[in-house]
């Protein structure tokens, strides 16, 4: 399925198009999603006791350690990054889940 990203003035087209499928599906292109979830992330970095910098470090962040260091100082992250964002999101997850006794 192809899919066109929403964000105003973006035009950028992505996936694979399926046979006797015409038209896009919806939704927001890597750049513009980590925009889209900046508050979001700066808010979960706050609960965290860290600073608020998320995309706020122009490509020079050394805090590796940060749940969002593999999208944050990378101007276009692929896969390979947003992969390495969700492991560390679910480890968070399980982290928190055996410090409240679950």
């Amino acid at each position: 399925m192809l899919y066109k990203c929403i964000w105003h003035g973006c035009d950028k087209v992505w996936g694979e198009p399926e046979p006797g499928v015409s038209g896009y599906s919806h939704g927001l292109c890597s750049a513009h999603a980590r925009l889209a979830l900046a508050s979001a992330f700066r808010k979960q970095q706050i609960r965290e006791g860290n600073p608020d910098c998320y995309l706020r470090c122009f490509g020079y962040c050394e805090r590796n350690w940060c749940t969002f260091y593999p999208i944050c100082p990378i101007e276009n992250p692929g896969p390979e990054n947003m992969a390495e964002l969700k492991l560390r999101l679910e480890a968070r997850g399980q982290a928190g889940d055996s410090e409240n006794g679950e």
